[in-house]
């Protein structure tokens, strides 16, 4: 077991395991998870050179009628082999072991999605009942013509630009202001965490009173001279680059 790569069949079973169901849901053509199978199969018949018990790996290939089988199966093998192995595979089984359930849920919900959306843009539209038109990069070509798509880009750039260096900015001043030895130490302390602690409907509140149109403190002090901050494009995007503390949601975005 020694020169065996276990934990490679491992991540290659997960793997294995989410095409499987994404084959089943008709994400993905049959093809792929069909290699995937073969390769998985050619890896377990190479651990037959090392003794039959990895013939207990072949179950694995059940992938298209049971989708965990191909990461349930090596993983059980590794439980009941383990000792086998030396530290150092031991360690890579296992690690693979503990770290695939975060690492699943970020394929799931963030890397398979935009694989997809980019294999959804090649065709003329996303229709499920019928079958669309393969344009290839067409898609991509009408979007670089399109002079809101340049708007958009821009808008995202200079958002960029405010934001990460003022942060990074705030962020040392915070941190140096938590650990240096001042007065009031105490209460800075208390108000950087205060937001923290606080119910989330509570800052919403709080925070609409503050921006409203009539009666917020806010809208009333930038309006003092005159500035129609809520009325403008340039105020909405100041409003974004606002350090509230509170995660804004994407559609505020929106009227930038």
């Amino acid at each position: 077991m020694r020169a065996f790569p276990l934990h490679a069949l491992l991540s290659l079973g997960a793997l294995l395991t989410l095409g499987a169901y994404a084959r089943r849901l008709g994400f993905l053509p049959e093809g792929a998870v069909l290699l995937g199978l073969g390769l998985y199969g050619a890896l377990s018949l190479y651990g037959l050179r090392f003794g039959r018990a990895y013939l207990f790996l072949l179950l694995g290939l059940l992938a298209p009628w049971f989708p965990p089988a191909p990461f349930a199966v090596p993983l059980a093998f590794a439980l009941a082999f383990g000792r086998r192995l030396p530290e150092k595979a031991q360690g890579a089984v296992y690690g693979w072991a503990l770290v695939w359930p975060a690492l699943a849920l970020l394929l799931v919900w963030h890397v398979f999605p935009a694989l997809y959306a980019f294999y959804l843009s090649l065709f003329d539209r996303v229709n499920f009942l019928r079958p669309a038109a393969f344009v290839g990069l067409e898609n991509y070509r009408i979007l670089l013509q399109d002079p809101l798509f340049w708007r958009a880009l821009g808008n995202t750039f200079w958002y960029a630009l405010f934001t990460v260096p003022t942060g990074i900015l705030l962020a040392t001043l915070v941190a140096i202001l938590l650990n240096t030895k001042l007065a009031f130490q105490g209460l800075y302390r208390t108000l950087f965490f205060l937001p923290y602690i606080t119910a989330l409907t509570a800052a919403a509140a709080v925070w609409r009173w503050i921006y409203h149109p009539e009666f917020g403190f806010l809208n009333w002090l930038l309006r003092t001279p005159g500035l129609d901050w809520l009325n403008t494009p340039k105020g909405v995007f100041a409003l974004l680059l606002e350090p509230l503390g509170i995660q804004l949601q994407g559609f505020w975005a929106g009227p930038s």
